[in-house]
């Protein structure tokens, strides 16, 4: 998260203005209680910066560096508000009318391309970070103690989305909670 002005929001702010969530506009607004979550792009983000219309953003630490925004803001709460799936996908029927030696060059590929993909995410948060602390921004991490009652507001969150994909059909419990727990790993290595 992205305060515009105060360094370290109080437990679960509240500034009755708007807060740009370029991600999960439900979470956002589970933490910050009486702020207003609006779901824009960026680039609308940064005139609104300009402006003096919100009040921060929800972003990842690359999106900072991409859109050259560390000398607007001066603070960073590094706080993992959604979790950034990312899907290689195929047409089942597609790959299995493949001949076997595809499907293997196919199935041999996937591991490189997950791990390629995961060095490239963590090789632009590393750069968005340096890029924020070169512009003099201060990246906060919360105490233990305020990022448990940040976690506890978004889980009921992250718990409706489960309940809505269970219940059509789809193991949503399963998939939130891999999503959670993929967050947590990657936020720590």
């Amino acid at each position: 998260m992205i305060p515009s002005s105060a360094r370290i929001p109080k437990s679960l702010p509240s500034s009755g203005r708007y807060l740009s969530a370029t991600c999960s506009v439900p979470a956002a607004s589970a933490i910050l209680k009486k702020s207003t979550p609006v779901e824009m792009p960026m680039g609308d983000f940064i005139t609104s910066l300009d402006k003096g219309t919100t009040d921060g953003a929800t972003s990842s630490f690359n999106a900072v560096s991409d859109w050259q925004i560390g000398e607007k803001v001066k603070y960073c709460v590094r706080y993992p508000i959604s979790a950034g799936v990312a899907f290689l996908i195929m047409n089942k029927e597609k790959y299995e009318s493949l001949p076997a030696d595809l499907q293997k060059i196919i199935d041999d590929s996937a591991e490189f391309g997950k791990q390629d993909f995961i060095q490239t995410k963590k090789d632009a948060e590393t750069a968005g970070y340096e890029y924020m602390t070169s512009s003099g921004m201060e990246v906060i991490d919360l105490p233990l103690e305020e990022y448990e009652k940040w976690s506890a507001a978004v889980r009921p969150v992250h718990d409706a989305m489960a309940a809505e994909l269970d219940a059509a059909g789809f193991p949503g419990t399963e998939l939130v909670n891999f999503a959670l727990e993929r967050a947590q790993f990657y936020s720590a290595n």
